[in-house]
């Protein structure tokens, strides 16, 4: 379980769906979907769109942290990104870059067992984004980490 709720803080993110059915949401998520590129344009995160009229981007704190440690910049679609604010502690952070992607937004539905959840990402610096999909078997996990998580409806 530990290792769900760490794979979800790479992704950041949950799409709640009734049935496993990449092509019906996909398409409505993937544009907010961004890649964090260091100085060598690898990607090394991943992040997505929470504001596109202000252009902020939520991702990991341990991201922007390494990259910043590193003394490194940190880029999205070539776009060089300005850390806006961060919640270490849920390992939350929100940056902003030009950009011209639709924003998601975070549902208010409950997380019940049998639900089937789905993250989309750039999981551990791959190259191309993941879709990993699981079912809701426990409620108590979900209840803790529902602070630190940020889940939309797709």
């Amino acid at each position: 379980m530990k290792r769900l709720l760490f794979f979800s803080l790479f992704v950041l993110f949950f799409v709640l769906t009734p049935q496993i059915k990449a092509g019906d949401y996909l398409d409505r998520v993937e544009e907010s979907v961004v890649a964090l590129r260091g100085p060598n344009k690898r990607i090394f995160c991943s992040g997505f769109v929470v504001d596109s009229k202000q252009e902020y981007i939520q991702t990991a704190f341990h991201c922007m942290e390494f990259a910043y440690m590193q003394g490194a910049d940190v880029y999205v679609d070539e776009k060089k990104v300005r850390l806006v604010a961060f919640v270490s502690k849920y390992d939350i952070a929100i940056i902003q870059a030009k950009n011209n992607r639709p924003h998601l937004k975070p549902t208010r539905r409950r997380i019940q067992v049998g639900m089937q959840l789905t993250a989309i990402g750039y999981a551990e610096g791959l190259q191309k984004p993941t879709f990993k999909a699981t079912e809701v078997v426990a409620i108590e996990e979900f209840e803790k980490a529902r602070e630190r998580l940020t889940f939309i409806d797709a």
